[in-house]
């Protein structure tokens, strides 16, 4: 796999999956990209990859390498790397670039990352993945040693054991999973603390 990050450099980045259990070794190639002129950079990732000749390639996040005129440039980029070298490539994107991404690449993940009072919630969209369904999100949390865990995962598909706890909880939350969070808000005297020693309890 070859990484491409416009946030981390190969140290901080390994050192942060490490904590959630990811091992990478010499099967990921980090790359850290340049900034500077848009084209040379693409014209640069290509030769890295033609060099490399990974089975995947992740640029996360695609949308701080995408300024007016970005999109012709990352469709050159995409033909001459998938077309010509036959290399998976996905792309990270925030909401207001992952529509465009859509049409032109065959794996486009877009990510979601809010902050409220009582804490945050993170949601991945499908927008399009090669040869599998697309069109879905996906609720999840990132939980040291265990790393991506989803909330809400298909039939069938290996999932972490729920903590029942016999109360409503369990169909709010598609289930109380342990390292995540959940926050219960509400006006006072509405029963929070009566819910939770019983969620305790059990």
């Amino acid at each position: 796999m070859f990484w491409v990050s416009a946030f981390e450099d190969e140290a901080t980045f390994r050192a942060n999956m490490a904590k959630l259990g990811y091992d990478f070794g010499e099967r990921l190639v980090f790359w850290e990209a340049p900034y500077g002129e848009v084209e040379a950079f693409f014209n640069a990732l290509v030769d890295a990859v033609a060099r490399e000749r990974p089975e995947a390639l992740v640029i996360d996040s695609v949308t701080a390498f995408l300024p007016q005129g970005g999109l012709d440039l990352l469709q050159n980029l995409l033909y001459r790397v998938v077309r010509k070298m036959g290399v998976d490539v996905f792309l990270t994107a925030e909401e207001h670039v992952a529509g465009q991404l859509t049409y032109l690449a065959d794996n486009v993940i877009e990510l979601h990352y809010e902050v409220y009072p009582y804490g945050s919630f993170r949601e991945l969209v499908v927008r399009k993945v090669r040869g599998g369904p697309a069109g879905y999100t996906r609720p999840f949390i990132i939980v040291e040693g265990e790393g991506f865990v989803p909330l809400t995962p298909p039939a069938g598909e290996m999932r972490p054991t729920a903590l029942e706890t016999g109360t409503c909880i369990d169909k709010l939350t598609s289930g109380v999973y342990k390292g995540a969070a959940i926050a219960l808000v509400g006006p006072v005297g509405y029963g929070k603390t009566t819910l939770l020693l019983t969620v305790a309890r059990r």
